[in-house]
């Protein structure tokens, strides 16, 4: 899309190329070179990357370590109860006393293979 100013491009949120529309509910301003280097990319995927390169900033400064998942759920007001979990053969069960929910759930464990 053309410049406004020249540190400011109006950019699509979703790319057109990825069924994005071109309207203004799929506009928003950012900075050029940053539109310029993120290219078609998800403007969504680019907002989430810089909400955790701010928790790593905050948790590095606060803590002097590197944010894990439960630094991420507080920043949102997540993580409030404890997760009951049991893991047995390839399944792991879940259940959620704190909230009055005692049914177990049970979910198979997939292995990431380019993890191990």
């Amino acid at each position: 899309m053309g410049a406004l100013h020249h540190d400011v491009d109006i950019d699509h949120v979703i790319p057109l190329k990825l069924g994005g529309k071109d309207g203004p509910s799929n506009f928003a301003l950012t900075h050029s070179s940053c539109n310029r280097s993120k290219q078609d990319s998800d403007l969504r995927v680019a907002r989430i990357l810089n909400k955790f390169s701010e928790i790593s900033e905050e948790t590095f400064k606060e803590k002097r370590r590197s944010p894990n998942l439960n630094d991420v759920l507080s920043k949102y007001d997540g993580a409030k109860y404890q997760l009951k979990f049991k893991i047995e053969n390839d399944k792991v069960k879940i259940s959620f006393p704190d909230l009055a929910n005692n049914d177990v759930y049970k979910y198979h464990i997939f292995k990431d293979k380019l993890a191990v």
